[in-house]
């Protein structure tokens, strides 16, 4: 049972409050263990390692390296072709209202406000990271108070004034131009703007988020419930816009009580094992962070404050797609789980392999160069002499016959050839399982490799990267085209101009009204699953291989085969200017004729 000093219990607040706790309690154990993976994937990633007095402790990042090597191919396969998703209307008579809804988001998802490549970069770390990424949509109105210059009428006799600029009276603005009384000046203003208003989204912090035990998606989840915090200030100015509600009686309940809960968060927890402290920002008198669990089915919404205050609801889901605002995207999926596999999950063993050998290396090169010695304790040697050795140095031994008596040096093998091997056997099982090898991020390859064996190994890499890329682009970015297409439809009231840019890149405006973008759509990324990064490579290992295989061939030209090549690289913008006519060998030289042969029959 949930006891809440607010709530009287059997109230449906008190029922809601009831379900929500008990509910963020299951999936809080059910997830225990893999969020502590998740914590030890970060320190991975992050290239933690503990140190060891006197020891080597090198951290060799080759997660990393596979995170980084995946995540700009994924971004640019998905933004490489504007616009990035295409509407598909569902009948003919649709097909109108799915152009004015593509230019729409167009218009929408290069808005400097949405940031929408910004976010989708971390988006796509936690999908390669956690096997999972989750992004929240929602409708965003941002306002602030600006100081600019603007032209203000002002009435002599009645002081009354106005800012010209704002005036939708046409009376009041008749009146003003035309009465003698009314003056005109330049003063600096303060107004409030609106500075967009629109459909957004969020990346959440998966370490924050809660599933149903037995979900498989964030919408087919039974529920889901986001932990965050928000300043207790932050929630009065919302209660005044009745975003929140009974907010003095948790302000009245934390007076009773110890304070806020204090419990570590995820984040927290990422901060310390980072060496940032985050005792402090709890501590800020100026701030009384405020746990708040927002509790989602697809037809109900609840916001618990402390686990004891119900703040929002229990209310029907305010959205018409009545679908929960949050949209997960799964790497490597396993059948009927929710938490899929990254990148980093199958590299465990392999980076702690390739960091204990690497380390044992440097030690053993250490002792080879630094030796250790055998020392006698009755021996009257000055250990902090031997110990800090300098060539050149005397070291003075007392009542000893025979030095090797006193003291004896501690013989190290010479493993750094077998270590180099088994390391780079390592590497080898590393870019097997992720697919990146070190051509692929950009490493020439060896003598020993020929042309075809990097052209198939940069093609197995392309067709697992084009697999994300479609995956991300169809789970993550069409989806979120969907709920911002849904989120106008439900909010804009008004018809909207929006600017859209031509494909020369040109900006021309167009109005777009809320009849314009009714109906229902498909989406259709633009992303084809290919990895231009990967095909650029790929096309050109095949072009400079077919160059080796076919100059020699008398019946195949030259200059084309090398016209060819050059197209696939950027630092040739034209390769015309590459190609020059063959000269003509003089007469008589070598592989010539000597000259005309006279006829038959003349200079005998």
């Amino acid at each position: 049972m949930v006891e809440s000093r607010v709530h009287k219990e059997g109230t449906k607040e008190h029922i809601a409050l009831q379900k929500v706790v008990e509910r963020f309690e299951i999936a809080k154990a059910a997830d225990t263990e893999i969020k502590n993976r998740h914590l030890d994937y970060y320190k991975l990633y992050r290239s933690q390692r503990e140190r060891r007095a006197g020891r080597s402790s090198i951290f060799v990042p080759m997660i990393y390296s596979i995170i980084e090597t995946m995540r700009p191919r994924i971004l640019k396969g998905i933004f490489d072709k504007r616009p990035y998703v295409t509407v598909l209307p569902r009948d003919y008579r649709s097909v109108p209202s799915a152009e004015a809804n593509e230019k729409l988001l167009d218009f929408q998802f290069n808005h400097h406000h949405v940031k929408l490549i910004e976010k989708t970069e971390d988006w796509i770390g936690q999908f390669l990271m956690y096997g999972v990424g989750v992004a929240k949509s929602y409708w965003d109105v941002t306002e602030k108070t600006i100081t600019k210059r603007a032209s203000v009428a002002t009435n002599a006799i009645t002081d009354e004034k106005h800012i010209v600029e704002n005036i939708e009276d046409e009376y009041l603005l008749n009146q003003i131009e035309n009465d003698e009384a009314w003056g005109f000046s330049t003063e600096e203003v303060e107004q409030d703007v609106t500075t967009y208003e629109g459909p957004n989204f969020d990346v959440v912090d998966i370490g924050e988020l809660y599933v149903a035990p037995n979900a498989q998606n964030t919408q087919e989840s039974e529920y889901l419930i986001e932990r965050y915090h928000l300043d207790l200030e932050v929630l009065k100015e919302g209660q005044k816009n009745e975003e929140y509600k009974n907010i003095r009686k948790l302000e009245e309940m934390l007076k009773d009580s110890e304070g806020t809960i204090q419990q570590e968060t995820e984040v927290d927890k990422r901060k310390s094992e980072m060496g940032h402290s985050t005792q402090k920002e709890k501590t800020d008198r100026h701030r009384t962070p405020i746990e708040i669990l927002e509790y989602w089915e697809n037809d109900e919404r609840i916001l618990v404050a402390e686990r004891e205050v119900v703040i929002a609801g229990p209310e029907e889901n305010p959205y018409w797609h009545k679908l929960k605002p949050y949209i997960s995207v799964h790497n490597n999926r396993l059948l009927g789980e929710f938490w899929s596999i990254g990148e980093i999950e199958p590299n465990v063993d392999l980076q702690e392999e390739i960091n204990t050998r690497r380390n044992q290396r440097i030690d053993n090169i250490n002792l080879s160069l630094n030796k250790a010695f055998f020392l006698v304790n009755n021996a009257k040697i000055d250990e902090g002499k031997l110990q800090n050795l300098a060539p050149g140095d005397i070291i003075r031994i007392k009542n000893v016959t025979r030095i090797q008596d006193a003291i004896q040096e501690l013989g190290v093998s010479d493993v750094t050839a077998s270590s180099f091997q088994e390391e780079a056997v390592t590497k080898q099982d590393m870019q097997m399982t992720s697919g990146i090898y070190d051509w692929y991020s950009g490493k020439q390859p060896t003598q020993q490799q020929t042309a075809t064996t990097v052209t198939a190994i940069i093609g197995e890499a392309h067709v697992r990267i084009e697999m994300k890329i479609m995956k991300f682009a169809m789970q993550g970015l069409a989806e979120l085209a969907q709920h911002f297409i849904q989120l106008n439809q439900q909010f804009i009231e008004d018809e909207q101009v929006i600017r859209i840019v031509g494909e020369e890149g040109s900006p021309h405006f167009a109005s777009i009204s809320p009849h314009d973008i009714a109906g229902f759509f498909d989406m259709q990324p633009a992303a084809t699953g290919v990895d231009p990064l990967a095909n650029k490579e790929l096309l050109q290992q095949q072009a400079m291989q077919l160059y080796s295989m076919m100059r020699e061939d008398p019946y195949v030209n030259p200059a084309l085969l090398v016209k060819l090549a050059l197209k696939h690289f950027d630092l040739v913008e034209n390769p015309e200017e590459f190609i020059v006519e063959p000269q003509m060998a003089p007469p008589g030289a070598e592989g010539q004729p000597e000259g005309p042969m006279p006829p038959q029959g003349q200079g005998q």
